[in-house]
């Protein structure tokens, strides 16, 4: 059933479309290019990070919802074993998982980094990606990098372009 969103609807939840065309890489940002080498946390550590900052903690979890929402966040999720077709636990990143249009503090298990109402997103299906199921998730991460610069306001992890860089080190070195 299509939403208003342009997306779909599950069980009274509206899902938004988050695919790589709709993406909007800002500058710096690592976007489709993260590898499984970046570091990726807990939504419960991410929200600890931003409290260690000085907000406190209902703010920090709905400026982290608000952020995956808007694709600030990169996300990495964890699939629950499904027994019939797909044995091994399946990890998905964010062009791979239709986001909840609406997606507030209260629809996340914080402590267990996972959501729970609803506990079933969709995801692109391993067989044609065309297709998309509907899969429970049991973990979600996001981008320890996208955090830093996007929630806590430290931008050393942000890769700069090399001419950004060699001007800024220009620059230092010629007020010396």
């Amino acid at each position: 059933m299509t939403g208003a969103h342009g997306g779909h609807s599950y069980r009274g939840t509206e899902f938004a479309f988050h695919h790589s065309r709709d993406r909007i890489e800002r500058p710096g940002s690592m976007g489709a290019q993260m590898t499984s080498e970046s570091k990726w946390i807990p939504l419960s550590e991410a929200a600890e990070r931003i409290v260690a900052g000085g907000r406190q903690e209902r703010k920090a979890r709905a400026e982290i919802c608000a952020a995956i929402l808007d694709l600030t966040l990169q996300i990495k999720a964890r699939l629950v074993a499904d027994l019939e077709s797909r044995p091994a636990p399946q990890t998905v990143e964010t062009n791979e998982i239709e986001i909840p249009a609406v997606l507030g503090p209260e629809q996340i298990d914080w402590l267990s980094s996972r959501p729970v109402r609803p506990s079933r997103w969709r995801v692109r299906s391993q067989s044609n990606s065309n297709l998309w199921d509907w899969r429970e998730i049991s973990l979600i991460e996001v981008s320890a990098t996208d955090l830093a610069a996007a929630l806590c306001d430290d931008f050393s992890s942000v890769p700069l372009p090399d001419s950004i860089e060699q001007a800024v080190l220009r620059e230092m070195t010629e007020s010396s």
